[in-house]
């Protein structure tokens, strides 16, 4: 496929009415796309496609034809060697559009997206204008079983990595955390991941060996980073054969202890799927975990089949939302409102929410919006090798569109429009450049809270005196505590003072906070 730009795009539009392939074929002109082709069938699209010299771009099909309509055009278009990106148009229920749009990604076909009829040029251009992020996206390559000789031998040789990925928290804007994933250097596929080796690992009794270096590497590169100055907190993935190791949890805090990192700082997710069926054990690991101060993250929410009882049994401080949930709540209502849920569900929980797989500021945007806590995905960054981990944190996210988001988006605010804080969330992290005035900036707000609230409840006649001294004095506190706030903040907007070491320092570009 070549570049994106409108007027070079080949488009082959697919639908047995003429007047509607000419009514594309017109809004397509408008946007400066002429090199369009009509096909009246999925059968004649087909033909077309394979006898074509130059590969076309983008397949515009609706789905119900007489002859043959559009899922079976579908099924034919994922046997090609090469195929065009696939926009889908229909006047039925837009259920069906998803359920169409769920087939085609299903067989490893790129759909664009959906349009329900009549077709308007500026749903066109938008899901046009996606293509250019879809051809920077590489498709991942199907994952190679790997030996246990290769497993084993990769161990002992030193060819495994730890590589991370920030995460970034959007009230806050700062990078609070990253994520740990494991990388086998080999010598014939390069850079191969999990789903390569893990299973093997289990079956071959290696899995202890890798749990065991993952480990040691997450929290050593803890420790590092907080030696620099950067105190963030590292989440590492557990196996299922993980979950039943009741060792675990004394032999993490032994190796936190050695490096001298907080439990606090290390988060331990774990999927749905891969949470074992001995629930005695599991609860005893986790319980001990949470004593311990470590962190637990339910990752993949809404993958497995147990998710509630999951919530209601176990003591997980985090929810992270499925990338599959977070890129189509951005084109369906119906995932839209399912993850809103999910958020909601978490907030009631007292839970911190992760989206997964951000990749455009669209679905930045609307994590922002849905109250969602944190972000991780490649428009904050790409997973990294641990040596460029401290480099990145110190420039932060580069894309330009996350602070346009920021710019725009209301629910960034400290306090919502209803008064309150927008649900869970970790502590904030303490960062270099991050100063003591940015700290005050982001308690100014809860402060207020406490004053107003308090002071509705002196002014309520039915409360006891005894009541009222507590409240009052509460009531002081924040008042002088905010005074205090005020006059930090206006000595140290000339010169900051780092919060991690307490010594005044240039502040370093961060995104800009919320208007005060």
């Amino acid at each position: 496929m070549r570049s994106p730009d409108l007027k070079d795009l080949k488009i082959l539009v697919v639908d047995d009415h003429p007047s509607v392939c000419w009514v594309v074929a017109r809004l397509l002109a408008s946007l400066g796309t002429n090199r369009v082709v009509i096909a009246s069938g999925g059968a004649e699209a087909i033909a077309l496609i394979v006898a074509a010299p130059e590969p076309f771009d983008v397949a515009i099909c609706d789905l119900s034809m007489p002859a043959s309509d559009g899922l079976v055009f579908l099924r034919d278009l994922a046997r090609l060697a090469v195929k065009p990106a696939v926009i889908l148009m229909s006047g039925r229920d837009r259920l069906v559009l998803e359920s169409a749009q769920k087939l085609g990604d299903g067989l490893g076909l790129t759909i664009l997206g959906t349009i329900p009829k009549p077709l308007t040029g500026v749903a066109l251009m938008k899901l046009l204008d996606t293509l250019s992020l879809r051809e920077a996206m590489v498709r991942p390559v199907p994952p190679v079983a790997l030996t246990e000789k290769e497993i084993a031998d990769g161990l002992d040789a030193g060819r495994f990595d730890l590589w991370f990925q920030p995460q970034y928290h959007v009230r806050w804007r700062r990078v609070i955390g990253v994520e740990a994933l494991l990388r086998l250097r080999h010598d014939v596929h390069g850079f191969v991941g999990p789903a390569s080796f893990i299973s093997t690992a289990e079956q071959s009794g290696l899995i202890g060996r890798l749990t065991d270096f993952v480990l040691d590497q997450a929290i050593t590169w803890c420790g590092r980073w907080r030696d620099s100055g950067w105190p963030v907190t590292v989440s590492v993935n557990l196996s299922k054969s993980g979950l039943n190791d009741l060792t675990l949890p004394d032999r993490v805090a032994a190796l936190c202890a050695a490096r001298g990192v907080s439990p606090d700082q290390l988060t331990f997710e774990l999927t749905e799927t891969s949470l074992p069926t001995d629930g005695t054990a599991l609860l005893d690991i986790m319980a001990r975990l949470r004593l311990m101060g470590f962190r637990l993250s339910l990752d993949d929410f809404g993958t497995g089949y147990a998710s509630l009882e999951q919530l209601r049994s176990l003591p997980f401080h985090e929810l992270k939302l499925d990338m599959q949930f977070v890129q189509s709540a951005v084109r369906t209502a119906r995932s839209r409102a399912i993850l809103e849920s999910a958020i909601r569900l978490a907030r009631e929980l007292k839970m911190a929410t992760v989206a997964e797989g951000v990749e455009t500021s669209a679905m930045l945007s609307m994590v922002v919006e849905l109250g969602c806590d944190v972000a991780q995905g490649y428009l904050i960054a790409r997973a990294m090798p641990a040596g460029q981990v401290l480099e990145w944190l110190q420039t932060g996210p580069t894309d330009p569109t996350i602070a346009d988001v920021h710019s725009s988006a209301a629910s960034l605010d400290v306090i919502s429009n209803e008064g309150f804080s927008q649900g869970p969330s970790r502590p904030p992290v303490p960062v270099p450049g991050v100063t003591v005035a940015d700290f005050a900036h982001d308690a100014a707000g809860p402060l207020m809270m406490v004053l107003v609230l308090s002071q509705m409840l002196l002014d309520d006649d039915r409360m006891s005196d005894e009541h009222r001294q507590d409240i009052g004095q509460i009531h002081d506190a924040a008042e002088e505590v905010t005074t205090m706030i005020s006059a930090l903040r206006e000595h140290l907007q000339a010169q900051p003072v780092d919060l991690v070491r307490g010594s005044a320092r240039p502040r370093r570009p961060v995104l800009p906070m919320s208007p005060e």
